[in-house]
């Protein structure tokens, strides 16, 4: 009996083991119809990159965690910035803030940081402002390029004040900003979700377009997704053109100390 019991318990640990590492290992996949989103929900997906080689340009797009839209607009920037990969390759890693380590993520691996967050009564979500808060105000990110993206309720309910905080925040840093590839996007892509036609008329507002101009709220609009697949185009073109120009002034400087070797040799 006495046997029997422990083999009980052994089997019963087991299974408590078994369902632990099960939901380490577990990412929620969802669907919606036009593209699907991750809820990516334990510290693994650093490895979530696109793309692997060493050499590339490295491009962190950053987005809160749990927010369906700004993944969806985060994901179209990655698309973009995983398009542009000129002479160096790009690989681009995409994070939620809370499993985003600045020293390892930002400081010592990313040539360029694109920042997202939903608008929160025109500011920006808090999740995302404490992970900036907690960057190291003596770290020189001069020679990286910083970009930022927002989804928002509607079209004047503070979209531009949330990516002008983030901007604010980068340029502390001394980090070289870069907009959208056009005028009508010039601070970075945002996209709404909760103003007609790109969300359905609230209660008691009048309807003004027709049936089939009015896409779900829970989906980003076709137009929103090519504005973010720009900017994650331009800020990758841009940062691959800052790393060649230092790679450059890199070779250019060890010419110079190999001549200046050989004629005191």
């Amino acid at each position: 009996m006495k046997y029997s019991m422990d083999s009980f318990l052994t089997l019963a640990v087991l299974v408590v083991l078994c369902f632990i590492a099960f939901k380490v290992q577990f990412i929620e996949i969802h669907h919606s119809k036009s593209d699907r989103y991750f809820s990516l929900q334990q510290s693994f997906d650093r490895d979530f990159d696109w793309g692997n080689s060493q050499g590339n340009v490295h491009i962190l797009v950053v987005y809160p965690a749990e927010h369906n839209l700004t993944y969806q607009l985060g994901e179209s920037i990655c698309k973009g910035a995983s398009s542009f990969q000129g002479s160096l390759g790009t690989t681009v890693r995409f994070l939620p803030a809370q499993n985003c380590s600045f020293e390892i993520d930002v400081k010592e691996w990313a040539d360029a940081v694109i920042i997202g967050s939903p608008v929160i009564n025109a500011n920006v979500d808090p999740s995302i402002q404490s992970w900036i808060e907690q960057w190291d105000l003596r770290a020189d990110l001069s020679d990286k390029v910083g970009a930022a993206f927002v989804s928002a309720g509607g079209m004047s309910a503070g979209e531009e004040l949330a990516m002008m905080n983030i901007i604010h925040s980068m340029m502390i840093f001394r980090m070289i900003i870069v907009g959208g590839e056009r005028w009508n996007y010039a601070f970075g892509a945002s996209a709404i979700s909760g103003e007609q036609p790109f969300g359905l008329p609230e209660q008691g507002e009048p309807q003004y377009f027709p049936d089939d101009c009015y896409s779900s709220p829970d989906i980003v609009h076709q137009m929103f997704l090519d504005k973010g697949f720009g900017l994650g185009q331009r800020v990758s073109n841009i940062a691959h053109i800052i790393r060649q120009g230092s790679i450059s002034r890199d070779s250019e400087h060890k010419t110079q100390s190999d001549t200046e070797s050989d004629r005191y040799s």
